[in-house]
């Protein structure tokens, strides 16, 4: 669990956008994704629809994602793109 918290950390810190030293982190970072997107979404004070919409992913996708259950890789790394960025950076630039 702490190598998923560490994870975490490490995403919400925009000065740090380093590739994942091994495979390790990259899972972890991958099992800390239903963690990234609800705590994102609640932050930003966000339903389901908005989450998606926001993000460019559907809201089912953003609901299974949460509840932990897989999703392609595609959908993945536009939600890990999703929660690295700020709600103001998303509607004003395109980031995620």
């Amino acid at each position: 669990m702490s190598e998923t918290v560490d994870a975490a950390a490490s995403l919400e810190r925009p000065e740090d956008h380093r590739a994942p030293s091994g495979y390790g982190e990259l899972i972890a970072v991958l099992e800390a994704l239903p963690i990234l997107v609800r705590e994102k979404r609640r932050r930003d004070r966000l339903t389901l629809r908005a989450a998606g919409d926001d993000s460019g992913v559907g809201f089912n996708t953003i609901a299974r994602t949460e509840r932990g259950e897989q999703c392609s890789l595609v959908n993945a790394v536009q939600l890990l793109r999703w929660v690295g960025c700020s709600r103001t950076e998303s509607a004003n630039d395109g980031c995620g």
